[in-house]
C-alpha cells in the first residue's frame, strides 16, 4: 500500500497500485492519447474530504477527462454519493449505504 503523498487530490491510498502501473505501462505515446478511451478504478481506506474533491472537480480536473462515474465516500457525510460526469457537468446524488463503507 502507498501512502498518500501531501498534495494528492483526496489524501487516500490506493490499493491497485499495480494496476495503475500497468495501465501506465502500457499507454500509447502522447499523440495517439486523444483516440484512448483509459479506464480507472480505485479503492480508498477511508472517507474523502468534500472541499478537496470539489476544488479538483474545479480547479484540477485535466481538460481531457470527458466521462467519469462511481460511488464516493465523504467524511462529511453519512450517506454515499453516486458521481457522474459529463463534459464539465457533474451531479452528485446522496443516498443511504445498503452495508458500512469497507465492510
Amino acid at each position: 500500500m502507498v501512502e498518500p503523498k501531501s498534495n494528492d487530490v483526496c489524501q487516500v491510498r490506493c490499493f491497485n497500485v499495480e494496476l495503475v502501473a500497468q495501465v501506465n505501462e502500457a499507454l500509447p505515446g502522447d499523440d495517439l492519447l486523444e483516440d484512448a478511451q483509459i479506464l480507472f478504478g480505485a479503492l480508498a481506506d477511508r472517507p474523502l474530504a468534500m472541499k478537496k474533491f470539489q476544488q479538483f472537480l474545479d480547479y484540477r480536473l485535466p481538460d481531457n477527462v470527458f466521462r467519469a462515474k462511481g460511488v464516493l465516500w465523504f467524511a462529511e457525510s453519512s450517506k454515499r454519493h453516486l458521481f457522474q460526469l459529463s463534459g464539465k457537468r457533474f451531479t452528485i446524488d446522496d443516498s443511504e449505504w445498503t452495508k458500512t463503507p469497507l465492510s
